[in-house]
């Protein structure tokens, strides 16, 4: 279900989002002095755009404020994950990563399973194999 809902949150805000940019991009040929049907039917719209960019925006930033609450957990969690991996591949001294030298390190992606085959998905649900939040630390801090 939450993913359902998601989905839709993220084609409305795609919607809403291709409002707010088609009305800005029209708006900045306000003050245009060009001649035609088209040029007029764009300066006799113009109140109504800057009346639906205003509003379609504040929804827009009303659902994505919405959806960043919704998923908060997922994005904390996620967080934590690349923060341990930063961790497990162990990060650079200061005078190393001062200096400007050396290679970039490249980053792999990050896997659903973790090393030892146990999961490190950040799903609401408890994984089920009765570890505790202690024993999941101990696991992912390898």
């Amino acid at each position: 279900m939450k993913a359902k809902l998601n989905y839709i949150l993220g084609g409305i805000l795609a919607l809403a989002f291709s409002l707010v940019a088609s009305t800005g991009v029209l708006m900045l040929y306000e003050g245009a002095h060009s001649s035609g049907f088209l040029a007029l039917c764009l300066h006799a719209a113009l109140p109504l755009m800057r009346k639906v960019h205003i509003i379609v925006g504040l929804i827009l930033i009303a659902l994505v404020a919405y959806h960043v609450i919704r998923n908060w957990d997922f994005i904390v969690c996620m967080t934590e994950v690349i923060r341990q991996e930063r961790e497990a591949q162990g990060s650079p001294s200061e005078e190393e990563a001062g200096s400007g030298e050396g290679e970039p390190e490249d980053y792999e992606e990050v896997d659903q399973e973790d090393y030892d085959g146990k999961s490190t998905s950040c799903d609401d649900e408890p994984s089920g194999d009765g570890d505790s939040e202690e024993g999941r630390e101990e696991n992912n801090g390898r």
